[in-house]
């Protein structure tokens, strides 16, 4: 089961994939994001997926509609 750290790293690592989509598949038209800093951008999509989990499946579909992104070396993420 793991401690409590290690299902938060868990958690977080599990929802890296949900971050990259919404940030890589905005609006062509969006203003442009600055680069992610550090894990504090994580924190409210941490919340929203701890209230309402993610089903294995959507992130499954996530990580395959990132994986041309990853190949070309713009997003290094796995759904693990």
């Amino acid at each position: 089961m793991g401690t409590p750290t290690s299902r938060r790293l868990s958690t977080t690592r599990r929802r890296l994939p949900l971050a990259a989509a919404r940030r890589t598949f905005r609006h062509p038209e969006a203003e442009p994001l600055g680069p992610i800093r550090t894990l504090f951008y994580l924190l409210h999509l941490i919340d929203e997926v701890t209230d309402e989990p993610l089903d294995r499946g959507y992130l499954d579909y996530i990580v395959t509609k990132l994986r041309p992104f990853m190949k070309s070396g713009g997003v290094q993420l796995d759904s693990g």
